[in-house]
């Protein structure tokens, strides 16, 4: 009798488990007529897959469907879930796919590789979903956030159509299925478990001549649009030229991934592609144009940049320094307009002991009519505004190497 029990409770409990791994469906896309595209991708098909029904989604563009529930319906669900689980089948390509979930005012993003040629499955703990909009600054099924009861949204895409320094994205495919909720999901990033190098020790390479990496993150400044030549002139690349020279050493690279339109809540969802492959030494992040054009309260803009210097210290598993730059001045109306940004770049750099280099100051000093002489338009420096920011920066980088 006792190995009756014994055996039926082990039965049970593998049940059990069976049951947490299987998670709860959340779609199956057996219909798909309620599903839309929009920013000009072409309509969801509906394909067969080894799970079931699938969908096959073509990106740049989006589709979306969403979702009504009954009251009642989700009751506890923020208790009895962790995250979603979802199955992909890539094109081969090196692009990187896009889910997003919950509501217009609260949604979250997850982006994943589709290099793959076979389904593969992603178990996404909701503290690894990112902030998608400007208005949001506090992660998904967090006090105060939205919870996964109040998911009316799914999206696969979304709508960006260019990439690095602006790069057209070329068309890409990947087949989706079986989306769960899971309540068995890990995180991928330990947040607070690594720490900042230091960075006297992270200079020490530039000081010997050795291999150095720097890596420039940042919004359609950094990605130098206006440019006639931005590939020889925008401030990555004379940044590399002046390191180079000043220190005597030609194995600094200095990379740009700046995206013309970024925000930050972007850069935020961005980071596993944009830190893909070995960390580099050294991070810069000059962003806050473009959240200011959408009205983003400092206050929030802070939240997101804290979260970001969090998630890059975890991410790269503290073998990356970050130095933060204030977002830039434009002109006439724009020349004060930033200064909330900036000060609050200042603020987090302070916070985490971070440096912070004051490339702004250096075209606040210009003054509102001489800077004109450095911008191609309200926005954006012109090839002399991208040598005096890249001077700023490698004498910035430089006092700290000496």
């Amino acid at each position: 009798m006792n190995k009756l029990f014994m055996f039926a409770g082990v039965f049970c409990l593998c049940v059990s488990l069976f049951a947490a791994d299987k998670g709860m469906s959340f779609e199956n896309f057996a219909d798909i007529r309620s599903w839309k595209a929009a920013d000009s991708a072409p309509r969801p098909v509906q394909v067969d897959s080894a799970y079931g029904k699938g969908l096959l989604v073509s990106q740049p563009g989006s589709v979306s469907r969403s979702y009504k529930f009954r009251a009642g319906a989700r009751k506890n669900w923020q208790d009895k879930f962790n995250g979603l689980s979802f199955k992909v089948k890539g094109d081969g390509s090196a692009n990187w796919g896009v889910i997003t979930v919950g509501t217009g005012a609260w949604s979250y993003s997850y982006f994943f590789p589709v290099d793959n040629r076979d389904f593969r499955e992603y178990r996404v703990h909701f503290s690894d979903f990112q902030v998608a909009n400007s208005s949001n600054g506090k992660p998904l099924n967090s006090p105060g956030a939205l919870s996964v009861g109040g998911f009316e949204l799914l999206r696969f895409g979304d709508r960006w159509k260019i990439t690095h320094n602006n790069q057209r994205i070329a068309r890409f495919t990947y087949t989706v299925a079986d989306v769960r909720l899971i309540n068995d999901a890990v995180p991928e990033l330990k947040i607070g478990k690594y720490s900042h190098p230091s960075y006297k020790k992270q200079f020490e390479a530039l000081k010997k001549g050795e291999k150095f990496n720097i890596l420039c993150l940042g919004d359609s400044i950094t990605a130098g649009t206006a440019l006639k030549q931005p590939d020889s002139a925008r401030y990555a690349a004379v940044l590399q030229k002046n390191l180079r020279a000043a220190l005597k050493n030609r194995q600094i690279s200095v990379v740009s991934k700046g995206v013309g339109g970024a925000r930050l809540f972007d850069t935020l969802n961005w980071m596993k592609r944009d830190l893909s492959g070995t960390p580099p030494h050294l991070i810069t992040l000059m962003i806050g144009y473009n959240n200011k054009s959408v009205a983003q309260p400092p206050e929030v803009f802070k939240q997101q940049l804290l979260m970001w210097v969090d998630r890059v210290i975890a991410h790269t598993e503290g073998k990356s320094a970050i130095i933060l730059i204030p977002t830039l001045p434009g002109q006439e109306h724009r020349f004060a307009m930033q200064d909330d940004f900036a000060q609050a770049v200042r603020e987090v750099a302070k916070e985490r002991n971070l440096l912070c280099c004051p490339v702004d100051q250096a075209f606040k000093a210009l003054g509102r009519d001489k800077i004109s002489e450095y911008m191609a338009d309200f926005a954006h420096p012109n090839a002399a505004g991208h040598r005096l920011f890249a001077k700023t920066l490698g004498d910035f980088i430089i006092s700290q190497v000496r």
